[in-house]
């Protein structure tokens, strides 16, 4: 497999992704009957895995054309904040009111290590892979030496893996609370190194066995089999395992993207995948207000409506918000820009 196509497929393969993530967040505690199918949305958190292994490709895209660090944090966080700005700040500011909660704790995602608040997460843990990631890719592009032994790029990330896995380990005894509070996010730094790392390769369009990516796309699915078999494994040791099986899902989600771009069904992915953090956030907050007002329910049909009106809600929102989302983003970087250039000037 050509990996290349990653590339050309990245905005669909994060729709997938997206699409995958909106059904798990599913709000009926499902009946026997409908075990299978609550097993097969339950492993849909493994598209948070997909969407770490894209922004780690995307990242090594944008960093190795441009790596000045001022202007990556400049495009990142402005890319990261606008829409988190005019979703999340009436969010906060509601459940505040009706929730008694810190308003600045929970809007600035400090309540997440602090509280355990889980809302926005994501927004706080891709802030900090943004942040740590110029020294990530130094790490990985730079030869380095131990014991007169120089190793390359895929020794060292190996190394800062098993590190990072070694403190989790740590944590989970010295520090359970904040572990426990934060582990939703600690545990998805290795994927976002492998995805930098992986970003190279994808560049360079390098080839991998076809085996090996069937291989990794039928381990998904016997996990899958497994979940629906009622096997426990451990939330830490799902993570764990979600690592080989998440390379698995992108491929998946190539064959996927390439199939339906032939029956021109790729326009779905793309609207998805070009609107994944608005609708992702859009969804989980609707979701939220939803339970605040009508609880958790058993699922029969008219639930089965309801779950179906807060996912095209969230869809409807993101979708409406995204022109302004790019509007100020394109009038903040412009502004910026144009400083930038009278500062050089003046100089």
């Amino acid at each position: 497999m050509d990996l290349g196509r990653i590339s050309r497929y990245r905005t669909e393969i994060m729709g997938l992704a997206c699409m995958y993530i909106v059904a798990f967040h599913n709000i009926f505690d499902w009946p026997a009957a409908f075990r299978p199918l609550k097993y097969l949305l339950s492993a849909g958190n493994i598209g948070v895995e997909v969407f770490l292994i894209m922004s780690g490709i995307g990242l090594y895209f944008a960093y190795y054309r441009n790596d000045e660090t001022k202007e990556f944090y400049k495009r990142r966080f402005v890319r990261l904040l606008v829409p988190y700005v005019l979703l999340g700040l009436p969010y906060y500011l509601w459940w505040h009111l009706v929730g008694g909660n810190h308003f600045l704790l929970s809007f600035t995602n400090l309540a997440f290590p602090i509280d355990g608040l889980k809302t926005t997460w994501f927004i706080f843990a891709i802030a900090t892979f943004y942040l740590v990631f110029p020294l990530i890719f130094k790490l990985q592009n730079r030869e380095c030496r131990i014991a007169g032994n120089v190793l390359n790029r895929t020794a060292v990330t190996y190394i800062c893996c098993t590190v990072w896995f070694v403190l989790l380990l740590v944590l989970q005894k010295t520090a359970p609370t904040f572990y426990s509070n934060s582990e939703i996010w600690l545990t998805r730094f290795i994927i976002f190194m492998l995805g930098c790392w992986f970003g190279k390769y994808v560049k360079e369009g390098a080839r991998i066995p076809t085996a090996l990516v069937w291989g990794l796309i039928c381990s998904f699915l016997i996990y899958i089999f497994i979940f629906v078999q009622d096997v426990r494994v451990s939330t830490f040791w799902s993570r764990m395992i979600y690592i080989p099986l998440s390379f698995g899902v992108v491929f998946l989600f190539v064959f996927l993207s390439s199939l339906f771009e032939r029956i021109r069904m790729g326009k779905v992915f793309r609207f998805f995948g070009e609107r994944s953090l608005e609708i992702y956030m859009s969804q989980v907050m609707i979701l939220n207000i939803y339970l605040h007002y009508f609880g958790r329910k058993k699922i029969d049909r008219w639930d089965l409506v309801s779950y179906i009106i807060v996912i095209a809600a969230a869809v409807l929102l993101a979708t409406l918000i995204h022109p302004l989302v790019k509007k100020i983003s394109t009038i903040i970087l412009a502004s910026r820009n144009k400083q930038g250039r009278e500062g050089d000037a003046a100089q």
